[in-house]
């Protein structure tokens, strides 16, 4: 089993089966794209909502992903902007395998002591 990590800091290894480890990134920046796919033993897949050039459109809150297949999981400043950030969060535990890992980033306020989540704040314009 070869450990390889990239200039991300992802370390992808291979499967003992011969198979190959599938990694999920929900909004995803072309640039790791790029660098994962050099790598045959990892099946990566794109998401988002609204963006047509993504394998999978979808909704994170229902993800259409079976229980347990995905291995690998990166979600970058996509939480803040679903109205049940929690529901989303089952989801990605749902689809993640038992040795699998996810990568969740959201904006962080160190000054800030509560969450202000307004639900009538829907636009991109209004954020």
């Amino acid at each position: 089993m070869g450990l390889v990590e990239d200039h991300f800091g992802l370390p992808f290894t291979r499967r003992d089966d011969g198979g190959r480890r599938r990694l999920v990134e929900f909004s995803p920046a072309h640039a790791l794209h790029q660098t994962v796919k050099r790598y045959p033993f990892v099946e990566y897949r794109s998401a988002d909502l609204s963006r047509p050039d993504v394998d999978d459109r979808l909704d994170i809150t229902n993800c259409p992903y079976a229980d347990s297949s995905v291995d690998v999981f990166l979600c970058s400043h996509v939480l803040e902007h679903i109205p049940d950030d929690r529901k989303a969060m089952r989801e990605l535990h749902r689809i993640l395998t038992a040795d699998g890992f996810g990568v969740v980033l959201v904006p962080l306020f160190p000054d800030t002591d509560e969450t202000h989540e307004d639900p009538k704040i829907v636009t991109i314009e209004a954020r």
